[in-house]
Parts: structure tokens; C-alpha cells; sequence
């Protein structure tokens, strides 16, 4: 089985096969299942796995067998399912959990997609999507009247130039400042302390 799947988040994904009977091989990148364009092209042959579970000849199961990979958000990652049965009972359950904890089990729709080979696309070229991607912190200061220290998180997600989706974390601190002035009294020799807050 292969196709592309579409990470909707820049991070690490763990694939697992929960049971294997009697043995698959999950390979996850252009290096290791197909070459970018060329689904239906000869397999690259590799041993480079990202999961390889083997059910021993009349032994156990191998279970909760797991593999991660590191994927960019909006960028089709090349994978593939090799899968064997002898004699008679099968089984091979096939999970991912996304970045935000969320499993995805069996049923892949709306993460992985199937497309005809073509070797001219220009897209098919992008060896390393880092390079494609950008991380970047911005900082904005701005008033703030409060008299305690607030911090929020919120994750957005933004379009690029490149019509590419990428989440985005903001991270809001609003810390109440105080500005101490001093002065010294002519009448006496008693500091004067007033604190401003802004």
C-alpha cells in the first residue's frame, strides 16, 4: 500500500502497528517508500524501515510496535505498507498520534491521498521542506494597566506567500511595570518613594 500522507502540523509523528500477523513494514519519506511523483513507479528498495514488525514462526504477536518521524505541515510525505500473511489469521492495525495528541487509527481520510505519477511536476524537486519553512519570533509591546502578571497561549494557523498553511504559537506575557522615582525633600532629609504604574 503506499500514498502521501499530509501532516496539518510541523512536529513528530509516532506511527504503530498494534498487532502484526505476520509481518509488515511501515516505510515513511521519499528515500525510503517511493520517489516524490512516482507512486506507482518500482519501489526504492531500502532496509532503512520506520517500523519492521515480524510475527515469529508459531510465537507471539508483536504488539504496540512504533515508529516516529519528523514531518512538515502542508508538505506530502511519500509512505508505505508492506504486509504479509502465512497460513491463515491476519491482523494489522495501523495508528498515527498527531503532535496534539490526537490518534488517528485505520481510517486515514483527510491524511492520506493518492495522485498519478508525474515525474515532470516541478513540486516533485523539493528534497528537504526545512528549507522551505521558516520560523520566525516576532515581538509587539503594548500598554498594559493590570496590576498582576498575565501569560496565554493560542495557536493559529497562517497562510504563507507560498499558499502553504503553518501554525503559529503566540504567546501573550502582559507584566504589570512599576517605575520608582526619587526625590529628596529641601525641608527635610526624608526620601520621598512614589511608584508609577503603567
Amino acid at each position: 500500500m503506499t500514498g502521501y500522507f499530509l501532516p496539518p502540523q510541523t512536529s513528530s509523528y509516532t506511527f504503530r502497528f498494534a498487532k502484526v500477523d505476520d509481518s509488515a513494514i511501515l516505510s515513511v519519506g521519499g528515500d525510503v517508500a517511493f520517489g516524490c511523483c512516482a507512486q506507482e513507479q518500482p519501489q526504492i528498495t531500502s532496509t532503512n524501515f520506520t517500523i519492521n514488525g515480524i510475527k515469529p514462526w508459531q510465537g507471539r504477536l508483536p504488539d504496540n510496535i512504533a515508529g516516529t518521524v519528523y514531518m512538515y505541515a502542508g508538505f506530502y510525505c511519500p509512505m508505505k505498507i508492506v504486509y504479509s500473511n502465512a497460513v491463515s489469521w491476519h491482523t494489522l492495525p495501523v495508528s498515527v498520534e498527531l503532535p496534539d495528541g490526537t490518534t488517528v487509527s485505520d481510517d486515514f481520510a483527510g491524511y492520506v491521498y493518492s495522485f498519478d505519477d508525474d515525474l515532470s511536476q516541478p513540486n516533485c524537486t523539493i528534497p528537504d521542506p526545512s528549507k522551505h519553512t521558516t520560523s520566525t519570533i516576532a515581538t509587539t509591546t503594548e500598554p498594559w494597566t493590570g496590576t498582576f502578571t498575565s501569560t496565554s497561549t493560542e495557536m493559529t494557523t497562517v497562510t504563507g506567500t507560498n499558499g502553504q498553511p503553518t501554525d503559529e504559537t503566540v504567546i501573550v506575557a502582559k507584566t504589570s511595570t512599576t517605575a520608582t522615582s526619587s526625590s529628596l525633600s529641601s525641608s527635610s532629609s526624608e526620601q520621598i518613594t512614589s511608584s508609577i504604574t503603567s
